[in-house]
């Protein structure tokens, strides 16, 4: 063409000047329909959607790799991949890559902008497969004939010579819930690099990683393999047919060097289907539990525990599954005792890894209190589970308990309901009503109970007036004043020091109201803090107030050293959230 328009230019050039005049204004036009066609052209290849792939005859156990390139184009934004998947399976996908490259030819500006996907992809079914044509706007890509060819024998063992999987179960039927343990272990050789497949994805299962991953090296036919081998336990959620799917490893081999991917390696393992049972009919319990093993054992916080009215008793029950999830493991029965109240924290659970798969330990504690002397029955607790390795129904169970409880030698029944923090209203009414038959003991316990609640309001009125004599003077109030929490701790300090009992015991009813207003009781406070060793020295100080012919000197170091390490205590969460707004946890 070059030739020709350049002879065509000389032909021109031997007319007469007035036939030169006559063709310019045809010449300007085609000139002008050029650079038209050439500008429409430059803007249909302003953006292009090309894909391409890396073979176009694989196995049924080769990975295709797809490339995907849309040149020219303001957004990043994926076509939709979704359309392959039905002839095949997307194990990866790796992007967008953006590149941006310039260069000048011959004075010549030239800008290329395009973003790359990578696709690894697995042919569901043998045959001619197409990968279909994908969209990004109003940009489309051509279709990809494939073909698909089932892999020989020969195939298998020249790959297996790099790299290969073995995957196995430890069963072919299990039951709901129940575990089922898998391994994965690929083989390969030295020179293989890849990345090894993530956990299987499974919509109806719960996969638990059992530990982190094992290596180590083992010989195959004479011939030095590398291991990486990886366990879970899968509890299937759904009684029907369980399909663990192939494992897929894409690698390469033969290059070190940076820009070399060397020659191109996989591995792929076989299928595995689990027949999951539903939950037996003749299950006896709605809390479902298939396991190995199980045991329930029961522990006191006293040995032999001695109960007495008003004073608490931990019983900490735990429960150790082998072959359950943490998550799986069912709640305690709930505990009820008459003549008894009682505190349940939280439980805890924690899981280890073992060679048979998961063992799942679930830990309660229960507070108990008495509230009335006598007897106290505590009832069998029976947990029924289905034995996973003989198939048959089992139980464990703590046999039912009869305890003796002692009257409360420190303070009468009632003591521990009672608050020195009274309304006037409670006051009057306690100084009006007439005595009603009782012990000594029990009306000066009532007595005392006035006499502290008026020192509370004595305390609370030289407060008010201090504060108002500040305000009035202009003066700032200091911050033991305007702290909540630092007057009744500087006047628990003070009591302990030097051996007051009563005044300590009121102080630190006030103090425990700032942790905790709901509280009604020293020994409630104790439960709160779960502190054994406060509820100790709580009965130390109420036995050295209220206990007869008790004359000897109390001691509050103790007591003082229990209340410092407990504010330095972080809280936890059910703590934290009955604290009062205005607590300051630096004041001393």
């Amino acid at each position: 063409m070059a030739i020709n328009l350049t002879g065509s230019t000389e032909s021109l050039g031997t007319h007469k000047s007035s036939s030169r005049s006559r063709f310019r204004p045809q010449a300007r036009l085609a000139n002008l329909l050029l650079a038209l066609t050439l500008l429409l052209t430059s803007f249909a290849s302003v953006a292009s959607l090309t894909t391409s792939v890396d073979r176009r005859q694989v196995s049924d156990a080769d990975l295709l790799v797809l490339k995907v390139r849309l040149e020219n184009a303001g957004t990043s934004t994926a076509p939709d991949f979704s359309v392959l998947e039905q002839d095949f399976e997307i194990i990866s996908v790796k992007g967008p890559q953006s590149t941006s490259r310039t260069s000048i030819i011959n004075g010549n500006t030239t800008a290329e902008v395009y973003v790359l996907w990578e696709l690894s992809l697995r042919a569901r079914r043998l045959g001619q497969l197409i990968v279909p044509s994908l969209y990004a706007g109003r940009d489309r890509s051509s279709p990809i004939v494939v073909e698909v060819v089932r892999q020989t024998a020969e195939m298998r063992r020249q790959a297996s010579q790099y790299v290969f999987f073995e995957t196995t179960v430890d069963r072919q039927e299990t039951y709901v819930q129940g575990q089922l343990l898998y391994t994965v272990k690929l083989f390969y050789v030295d020179a293989v690099s890849g990345d090894f497949p993530a956990p299987p994805a499974l919509s109806d299962a719960l996969i638990e990683p059992l530990g982190g991953e094992q290596r180590y090296e083992t010989l195959v036919n004479n011939r030095r393999y590398y291991v990486l081998e990886k366990r879970y336990a899968i509890y299937p959620q759904k009684s029907g047919e369980l399909t663990i799917p192939r494992e897929t490893f894409a690698g390469s081999r033969g290059s070190n060097r940076f820009f070399s991917t060397g020659e191109r390696v996989m591995a792929v393992s076989n299928p595995h289907t689990i027949n999951v049972q539903p939950k037996p009919a003749s299950f006896p319990d709605a809390n479902w539990l298939p396991a190995k093993g199980l045991v329930l054992t029961d522990a006191w916080s006293q040995t032999p525990p001695n109960f007495t009215v008003g004073e608490p008793i931990n019983r900490t029950l735990t429960l150790t599954v082998e072959g359950v999830a943490g998550s799986l493991l069912p709640p305690m029965p709930p505990l009820t005792i008459d003549n008894a109240k009682t505190y349940e924290d939280p439980p805890t659970v924690t899981e280890a890894a073992t060679t048979n798969g998961i063992v799942a330990t679930q830990t309660y504690t229960i507070g108990i209190v008495p509230t009335a002397a006598g007897s106290l029955e505590l009832p069998a607790i029976r947990l029924y589970w289905w034995n996973t390795e003989t198939d048959a129904l089992a139980y464990s169970e703590l046999p039912a308990a009869s305890f003796t409880v002692k009257a409360s030698t420190s303070t009468p029944t009632s003591t521990p309901s009672l608050t020195p923090v009274v309304p006037p209203a409670a006051v009057a009414a306690a100084s009006n009503a007439s005595p009603q038959p009782q012990s000594r003991w029990a009306l000066i316990s009532h007595v005392l109970v006035v006499v502290f609640a008026l020192l509370w309001l004595i305390t609370l009125g030289l407060w008010w007036r201090s504060r108002q004599t500040h305000r009035q003077s202009g003066k700032p109030e200091t911050p033991s004043i305007a702290t909540p929490n630092t007057a009744p701790l500087t006047q628990l300090t003070h009591a302990c020091r030097q051996g007051q009992a009563s005044a300590a015991r009121q102080a630190l009813f006030l103090w425990g109201i700032e942790q905790d207003p709901s509280i009604n009781s020293l020994h409630e406070l104790g439960l709160h803090l779960q502190s054994p060793a406060l509820i100790t020295e709580i009965n130390n100080l109420e036995r050295s107030i209220y206990a007869e012919g008790n004359h000897e000197e109390w001691d509050g170091s103790a007591l003082l050293n229990i209340v410092k390490t407990l504010r330095q205590r972080p809280k936890t969460p059910k703590q934290q959230t009955s604290l009062m707004p205005t607590m300051n946890p630096g004041g001393r």
